[in-house]
């Protein structure tokens, strides 16, 4: 019996994607001489291999060569004076994502056993269960390592917290199992962000989504969906954060498909992009307008997008990363 996992690679034709993605230091940020809090990672996988492109600060990356499977994950880290290493959490969420991601996706490329008709709940299992238990614990654990490894206080901003001496008793325990859970969620806060993650293949997409930003899926004719809801009971720049004790329950996935209609254009941003706009209704004209621009000549988007976002900034003054995939049809292996 074939194994039908094997569709996510030997299909006879596969949808083709090239990515673009930019990342700029805010405005206010650069003001303040602080760092870019926000942070993107992007995982190319094939047959044999999986091409990882970081990003960390100013930063262009992009595809030179068409792909039929990626995985992108963006982060904005809070920056507030509460979350002061959220810098580094961002960092070490978009790399854990996709880590993530790649582990799973291998795991079903070597299950052999399971019926075809068994496929997608057994994807959706993995994808939509186990993918956010294993990454909030994977980032809490390496977090906890980092705050454990490292200099504290490492700068002078760092003494000027209020919780300060109790941070320095914390980290003065030096062994992870001497920490109980209050002293944990407090080395958590420090490194505090949001994270959203796409994995995308012939048969399905997948989000996962922690905190605000903004996912845009953009077809041929214009039309826009958002496949994950906002979070409508938030207010102003509140957000929802992996450094919460409760950072599960306010996961959120989406797992579909890819049926007869593809998405021409998936757009993730950081909320410093939407923000910059006055309402939600002319932030979503981008979908438009990166999709004609895309289409006319990728090389120009390419060329000019560090400036679009930096123009953006001055309005929103935060950071803003953004990531393109950009779907340029089927073709015949």
């Amino acid at each position: 019996m074939v194994n039908p996992l094997q569709r996510l690679y030997k299909k006879k034709d596969t949808f083709m994607y090239s990515f673009i993605s930019s990342s700029i230091r805010g405005s206010s940020h650069i003001k303040k001489d602080l760092p870019n809090q926000d942070a993107i990672d992007v995982g190319i996988l094939s047959k044999e291999d999986y091409a990882v492109y970081a990003s960390e600060g100013d930063s262009l990356i992009y595809s030179q060569k068409e792909i039929d499977q990626i995985s992108i994950s963006i982060a904005d880290g809070h920056g507030d004076g509460k979350s002061i290493r959220s810098h580094i959490g961002s960092q070490v969420v978009v790399k854990q994502a996709n880590f993530i991601i790649k582990q799973i996706v291998y795991d079903l490329k070597i299950s052999n056993g399971i019926k075809e008709k068994e496929f997608i709940q057994f994807v959706s299992k993995n994808f939509e269960n186990e993918l956010p238990i294993r990454l909030i614990n994977s980032w809490r654990n390496e977090i906890i390592n980092h705050f454990l490894s490292n200099s504290f206080p490492d700068k002078k901003s760092e003494e000027e917290l209020s919780n300060y001496n109790v941070l320095l008793s914390i980290y003065n325990k030096k062994i992870k199992d001497n920490l109980n859970q209050d002293e944990k969620n407090m080395i958590y806060k420090l490194y505090g962000t949001t994270l959203i993650s796409l994995y995308i293949n012939k048969d399905f997409i997948y989000f996962l989504q922690i905190g605000d930003g903004d996912i845009l899926l953009v077809y041929d004719d214009y039309s826009i969906l958002e496949p994950i809801q906002k979070d409508s009971e938030l207010i102003g720049n509140t957000t929802y954060s992996i450094s919460q004790d409760n950072a599960l329950s306010f996961t959120k996935t989406r797992f579909f498909l890819n049926d007869s209609r593809h998405p021409s254009l998936i757009i993730l941003s950081t909320d410093g992009y939407s923000n910059a706009f006055s309402n939600d209704e002319e932030f979503l004209k981008i979908g438009k307008d990166y999709l004609d621009r895309l289409k006319e000549n990728d090389i120009i988007v390419r060329e000019n997008i560090k400036n679009w976002l930096k123009k953006a900034s001055e309005f929103s003054g935060d950071d803003i990363s953004i990531a393109l995939l950009y779907n340029k049809g089927v073709k015949e292996k």
